[in-house]
This record gives C-alpha cells, sequence and structure tokens, in this order.
C-alpha cells in the first residue's frame, strides 16, 4: 500500500496508473500466467484464451483449440454465432440475465444469433408460465431461439444440481450438431455453467 501510495504522489494530476503485471503458478506442473493489461491474456494448459471487457466466450475452432474473445475490433456484422447455454432471457436473473443481454447486443451489432437453451425455470426451478418443458422453437428480437427439455422436481438440491446441466447437454446435442452441419456457425459461445456443454461446443467448433 506505500508503494502505491508513492507512486500516486509522483503520477501527474490526470494521469492513470499502469497496470500491474501478476504471475500465478498454481500446485503441480500446469503453468498459468496471468497479465493485467488492456487485455487479460490466460495461458492454462497451453490453451491461450482471451477475455475482453464483457468476458463474452467464443469459439473458433479453426484458430485454435480454444479461443474466447470479444473485442471492439472484431467485426461480427452478418455472422453467424450460435449462443449455447442452460440459461436465457427471459429470466430476470443470473446468468440468464447475462446471457439474454449477450445475445441481444450480438444482434444489435448485426450478428445472426441462434440460442440453443432451455425454457426459463431459474431461480425458481420450475418452468416459467407460457413455456413448456419440452422442445420447441421461437423467434425473439431477430434471435432464433430454440429450447430444449430439462430435468427438474421441487427439491433441486444437491446432487440434482448436477443431474440439471448433465440433463441439458445430453437433450441439446442433437439440436446444437444440427445447427452446426445445417447453418456452420462462425461462432459458437458457450456460457456457464459449462461442465458437460462445452466439450460437444469445442468439438463442434472443430467441425466447421
Amino acid at each position: 500500500m506505500q508503494a502505491m501510495n508513492e507512486g500516486a504522489a509522483n503520477r501527474p494530476p490526470g494521469e492513470l496508473p499502469a497496470r500491474p503485471e501478476f504471475k500465478i503458478r498454481p500446485r503441480g506442473n500446469r503453468k498459468r500466467r496471468l497479465r493485467v493489461q488492456d487485455d487479460v491474456h490466460i495461458r492454462y494448459r497451453h490453451v491461450p484464451l482471451r477475455f475482453r471487457q464483457l468476458g463474452i466466450l467464443s469459439q473458433n475452432g479453426r484458430q485454435m483449440s480454444m479461443t474466447t474473445h470479444f473485442s471492439k475490433d472484431i467485426t461480427i456484422a452478418g455472422k453467424k454465432i450460435l449462443l449455447y447455454g442452460m440459461n436465457f432471457a427471459p429470466e430476470i436473473t443470473g446468468v440468464g440475465k447475462y446471457t439474454g443481454e449477450i445475445g441481444d447486443y450480438l444482434t444489435g451489432q448485426g450478428a445472426e444469433v441462434t440460442v440453443v437453451t432451455t425454457p426459463p425455470h431459474y431461480p425458481g426451478w420450475s418452468v416459467r408460465d407460457g413455456y413448456s418443458n419440452s422442445y420447441s422453437s421461437e423467434r425473439k428480437k431477430d434471435m432464433k431461439i430454440f429450447r430444449v427439455p430439462l430435468f427438474l422436481k421441487e427439491n433441486m438440491g444437491g446432487i440434482w444440481r448436477l443431474v440439471a446441466p448433465l440433463s441439458f447437454a445430453a437433450t441439446s446435442a442433437p439440436v446444437v450438431l444440427w445447427q452446426i452441419l445445417r447453418h456452420r456457425p462462425q461462432f459458437v459461445i458457450c456460457v456457464e455453467p459449462t461442465l458437460f456443454a462445452a466439450p460437444l461446443a469445442i468439438a463442434a467448433a472443430k467441425a466447421v
């Protein structure tokens, strides 16, 4: 804290402080480097990841095994984007709200967005009125939305919290594969929770 105060005293008025650099080494032989600059680059098991301002996750299998990036210098107008996540609008809190805003932003930039998700169910873990826990499709705000069934029960505590994303991975797999093979999106955006869905998204992105 003293060093920071000294730096602030010597810094001209109006000038922003230089961003620090951190090096993190977790357990084992896995090397990880975290550098706090305009972009944050993380190297984990030799897989380069890039996170920009909004943390939007994207997959481009043609360039590398896994790439995540979002930046103003990337042109997305006219691009086909597959948005893949268990939660989506009209959920008003948590990941669903965040993912819905991602879709709105991308369509606002001129991207052709297709969404594979579940019926709105969070935070109550029950399907919202007006939706059914079955396969369905709709078009909203220039987005084509495919909803797949999800395992839900009255008490979703404990192990059942793992069963839900597992069921989503299983029921969404045919839809995702069909979208990849039929529409050939340039980007596949896989949004948390991705424990079971990420392997399919990565494999599908490599296929295009």
